[in-house]
């Protein structure tokens, strides 16, 4: 697997990057719209800063998971990130780039790989017993457009948290 291996989707909402981000900015929004991260546990519900941390836990079919994200980018409403560790280790960085078109906005959905040089192959051994998931990239592309999607619906509805 290459260094920094990344994975991007993108989908048009029909609301204010402002919504998008606020709603981005909620992990246990985020947990809704997952095929994979099933649920988080968060100080705050909604609108995390740089710094704040959140636990998620995860399943694929029978196997469970679980990891630590850390808010590393808060930058409303055009930019959120965080950074995913499991079992101490980086594994992952996710972001959203949200840019306001003319018909509301535009988000884009991005996956980074961490783990890097011999400790991140031990990473991704890991990975591969506890997920089930042996290409990462292709995976979290496929479950980024279920996101997406899931988002879309969700915040092109109204719903709150």
């Amino acid at each position: 697997m290459p260094i920094h291996e990344s994975v991007s989707e993108s989908i048009e909402l029909a609301v204010s990057a402002e919504t998008a981000y606020n709603a981005i900015s909620s992990p246990a929004r985020i947990a809704s719209w997952s095929p994979e991260l099933q649920s988080v546990r968060a100080e705050g519900s909604a609108g995390l800063v740089v710094g704040d941390t959140f636990g998620g836990s995860n399943k694929n079919g029978w196997h469970r998971w679980s990891t630590l994200s850390t808010v590393c980018v808060a930058n409303p409403p055009t930019d959120y990130a965080f950074d995913v560790t499991a079992a101490g280790q980086m594994v992952a960085r996710w972001s959203f780039q949200i840019v306001t078109t003319s018909s509301g906005c535009r988000v884009t959905q991005t996956w980074t790989d961490q783990r890097h040089g011999p400790l991140g192959s031990a990473i991704r051994a890991i990975g591969l017993a506890a997920s089930g998931v042996w290409d990462r990239a292709s995976h979290n592309s496929s479950g980024m457009r279920q996101t997406l999607e899931a988002m879309k619906t969700d915040v092109e509805s109204g719903a709150e948290d």
